[in-house]
C-alpha cells in the first residue's frame, strides 16, 4: 500500500504490529509445550496473556483512527517464527532446547520492541498523545518480558545447556567403556552370549 505521509506510515505500522502479535500468540503455545524449565514455561504463558491484551489495545487504536478495514502481513515476524520452528525440530537435548526457546522468544520480543518504539514516536509526532501512552504501556511490558527471559537464561537455563557437551561426552565415553568391557569378555570367554549383550545394554 503506497504511503504519502507519516499518518499513512503510522496506520500501516499499527496493522503490522497487530499481525505480528497474532502470529506470536499462535507460536507461543508450541514453544511452551516444548519447554522443560517450569519458570520459563510460566513466563511464556504470562506473556501470552499480555499479548492478548496487546492485540486488544492495537485493535482499539486502529478502530479509533478509522483504519479498521485495512490489513498488513508482518513478513519479518513470520520469518522469525519459521526459522525458530525449523531449528526447534532439530534440537534433541532438553536443556539445550530451553536455551534456544529463550533466544527465539527474545528475537520476537526485540522485533516487537523496535516496532512499538517506532509507532510510539510517530504517534507523538502526529500529536496522538493518547495513542503514544497506550503504545508506551505495551512497550514497557515487552521490555519487562525480555528482561525476565534474560534473567531465567542467566540464572538457570544457559548453565544447564552448557553442560550438554559434557552429557554428550559422558554418553559417548560410556559407550566406549561398554565396548571395551565386552571386548575383554569376548577374549576371555571366546564369544559373547546373548545374555551378556543384553546386560551390557542395561548397564549403559
Amino acid at each position: 500500500m503506497p504511503a504519502t505521509s507519516l499518518e499513512d506510515l503510522y496506520s500501516q505500522k499499527l496493522q503490522l504490529l497487530l499481525d505480528a502479535e497474532h502470529q506470536g500468540l499462535d507460536a507461543i503455545p508450541q514453544l511452551a509445550q516444548a519447554v522443560q524449565d517450569p519458570k520459563l514455561r510460566e513466563a511464556l504463558q504470562k506473556h501470552r496473556r499480555e499479548s492478548e491484551e496487546h492485540v486488544h489495545r492495537l485493535q482499539q487504536l486502529i478502530d479509533a483512527n478509522g483504519h479498521g478495514s485495512r490489513t498488513q502481513e508482518c513478513t519479518s515476524m513470520r520469518a522469525l517464527i519459521q526459522e525458530a520452528q525449523r531449528t526447534l525440530a532439530n534440537i534433541q537435548d532438553p536443556e539445550t532446547l530451553d536455551a534456544f526457546i529463550i533466544g527465539a522468544q527474545q528475537a520476537i520480543e526485540h522485533h516487537e520492541i523496535a516496532a512499538y518504539g517506532t509507532a510510539r514516536s510517530w504517534a507523538q509526532e502526529l500529536g496522538r498523545d493518547d495513542d503514544a501512552r497506550t503504545l508506551q504501556q505495551t512497550l514497557d511490558e515487552e521490555g519487562n518480558a525480555d528482561k525476565q527471559l534474560s534473567t531465567i537464561a542467566e540464572q538457570r537455563v544457559n548453565e544447564r545447556a552448557a553442560q550438554g557437551t559434557d552429557r554428550e561426552v559422558g554418553i559417548r565415553r560410556g559407550g566406549e567403556a561398554d565396548r571395551s568391557s565386552r571386548a575383554e569378555s569376548s577374549r576371555g570367554a571366546g564369544r559373547l552370549t546373548d545374555v551378556d549383550v543384553q546386560r551390557g545394554a542395561d548397564m549403559r
